[in-house]
């Protein structure tokens, strides 16, 4: 299992424990803002991680930068369309669950490099 595979995985397990604790505290309508949440994160993370795929093996590291570049460019106006959609579009909707439930599945790039410890040895 790649990197990224991990990464989104965790990603997605921490925004459904998210909801989880969301439902339990809150409600369905917790619940599913924090899934909302944490698929705005998983998403463009998503996005993120096919950019860099698709040039791992490039031979230039300057089209390595320049995927980096683009990739963390689209993940960021992926992440903003995302949040102005579920705003506009989802009623009723818990704001503090749904931003919860982002920052949680944000959190999971960190769990994940941090639990592999190939990444972080090398």
């Amino acid at each position: 299992m790649n990197v990224v595979t991990k990464v989104l995985s965790m990603q997605m397990g921490l925004a459904l424990l998210s909801a989880v604790v969301a439902g339990v505290l809150s409600g369905t309508v917790a619940a599913y803002s924090a899934v909302l949440g944490g698929m705005i994160c998983v998403v463009p993370s998503a996005f993120l991680g096919a950019r860099m795929m698709a040039v791992r093996n490039a031979p230039d590291p300057h089209v390595l930068l320049r995927a980096a570049y683009l990739g963390e460019a689209g993940k960021w106006l992926l992440s903003f369309i995302l949040f102005v959609l579920v705003y506009v579009w989802i009623k009723p909707l818990n704001p503090v669950a749904l931003l919860v439930g982002f920052m949680v599945a944000q959190g999971g790039i960190w769990a994940a490099i941090l639990m592999d410890k190939q990444t972080l040895t090398g």
